[in-house]
């Protein structure tokens, strides 16, 4: 490989997806609203819609279990990324346009996260979690390619950490956490119904945890800053941007 050239590889788990095609259109709408250009997509197939052949070009498909929904996706997905190419890594489930979308106010913080990541580092988004408090949201992860495994374990820890909670019979969450996260869910309308209802409390404490394993040194959040969370929240609100 030229290593002088770039090349942004973007991990999308897809499990609404059922065709290339499909994938395709989400992968297109991303780039144009994201402003992030994408060379390689590994596609890891959690639904188990599309047909393992059924790829060309830029795209290729990794069969995958869903045993630990996006999360499991995104290892089996970076285990198949090229590791030599320079450039960034995007890491995308198709939630993307069905649960959230981008428009002015995310394209700026995300515009932010993808420069952070071409200056050698983990972009990680952060979501009001409370009025005066935050947490990491894995709506996006944007990364150096160079820290591809050290992600690839941060993740992995962090399903040690559920199954390690599980195993122990251990609460995933104190009680005012669950009191807000409570309230947070019931102000998402449509968004967690059917299987996903039933496995919001482990997929949102994974979330949480996802970054656990990553060197301070080496993670930058975005919004950088409170303040900045909150001229977010109100910013695409007025613009209608869904979250």
């Amino acid at each position: 490989m030229d290593q002088s050239k770039t090349v942004n590889q973007l991990v999308l788990v897809a499990y609404y997806s059922q065709s290339i095609e499909a994938v395709s259109r989400l992968v297109e709408d991303f780039e144009k609203r994201s402003r992030i250009s994408i060379d390689a997509v590994i596609v890891v197939d959690n639904g188990g819609g599309i047909a393992q052949a059924d790829h060309s070009g830029r795209f290729k498909i990794v069969a995958g279990d869903n045993e630990f929904w996006e999360f499991s996706g995104w290892i089996a997905g970076l285990d198949h990324a090229d590791p030599s190419a320079p450039g960034i890594l995007v890491l995308l489930n198709d939630s993307y346009k069905k649960n959230w979308s981008i428009k002015s106010p995310g394209r700026g913080v995300i515009s932010k996260m993808a420069r952070c990541a071409a200056g050698g580092h983990i972009a990680g988004w952060l979501d009001n979690f409370s009025r005066f408090s935050r947490r990491p949201n894995s709506r996006l992860i944007v990364s150096d390619n160079s820290l591809r495994d050290a992600l690839r374990e941060s993740i992995r820890g962090s399903v040690r950490q559920y199954q390690s909670r599980l195993r122990g019979g251990e609460p995933l969450f104190d009680k005012r956490a669950e009191r807000i996260l409570e309230r947070w869910m019931r102000s998402q309308h449509g968004r967690w119904t059917g299987t996903s209802a039933k496995t919001r409390w482990a997929r949102i404490f994974i979330e949480h945890h996802v970054f656990d394993g990553v060197a301070p040194g080496n993670l930058i959040f975005y919004p950088s800053t409170w303040l900045g969370s909150q001229i977010y929240g109100v910013t695409r609100k007025l613009v209608g941007e869904r979250r």
